[in-house]
């Protein structure tokens, strides 16, 4: 049996299991560097404080990106219709 890998989270510095961790190709070993529940904490404060910027940098995107938008709708629109029809 093979050792379970862990790592230290940089936010709440406890000793975690790798599968606690999101991945990111870009880090050394494959993973974050904040655990999932520490990452998951950082964004819900980061959008709280910053939701109104947030929110204009999508609309921005949308309006830019209509075509995108559009696609991306009617393709919800067809699974939500598939299941429902199930």
């Amino acid at each position: 049996m093979e050792p379970e890998i862990k790592k230290a989270c940089n936010s709440c510095l406890e000793l975690k299991p790798l599968i606690e961790f999101s991945k990111q190709s870009s880090s050394k070993d494959g993973h974050k560097y904040r655990c999932k529940i520490c990452d998951k904490r950082y964004f819900d404060n980061y959008y709280a404080q910053k939701k109104p910027q947030v929110m204009e940098t999508v609309r921005d995107w949308q309006k830019n990106n209509k075509t995108k938008v559009s696609e991306h709708k009617k393709k919800y629109r067809d699974k939500v219709n598939q299941a429902n029809n199930v």
